[in-house]
């Protein structure tokens, strides 16, 4: 048997990456609070979720689809 140390042997480069990836999961996640959850909702009401536009001249299945879409941000964003 060889009696070499890890750092002689090649073992301490994966050894550090094993020990960071570890401790890396050890990390707390920050919980969301209800400020943070409602300036997100009112941020995708406001820029990403914009209302449906349709006209008179699109089909009426098409008219029916945008209307569930401004019913479905209606019923989220108020």
């Amino acid at each position: 048997m060889n009696s070499r140390s890890f750092t002689k042997g090649g073992w301490s480069v994966p050894l550090v990456l094993v020990t960071m990836c570890l401790l890396a999961g050890c990390q707390s996640i920050p919980t969301q609070t209800a400020e943070t959850e409602a300036a997100m909702v009112a941020d995708l009401c406001d820029h990403a979720w914009r209302p449906v536009i349709y006209s008179s001249r699109d089909a009426e299945q098409t008219q029916i689809e945008a209307r569930a879409a401004n019913a479905a941000r209606a019923a989220y964003c108020n």
